[in-house]
């Protein structure tokens, strides 16, 4: 696999993984207590940065 095509399955399984995060979004809205949810922000912000960790390569990871 070319450093390119690496790049881009990187992507794509990013984007697919975003899109999970907006799925369970939704559910949490829908199935729990607004006070006791977590809220889909949170869930970007902790995923965001574990990321900007592996890309910095501080040892921790995302997956």
């Amino acid at each position: 696999m070319t450093p390119e095509q690496a790049l881009k399955l990187k992507k794509v399984k990013n984007k697919m993984e975003a899109s999970q995060l907006e799925i369970e979004e939704q559910l949490l809205k829908k199935n729990s207590p607004k006070e006791n949810s977590i809220r889909g922000e949170d869930i970007r912000k902790i995923r965001d940065e574990l990321f900007e960790n592996e890309l910095a390569g501080k040892g921790k990871t995302w997956q």
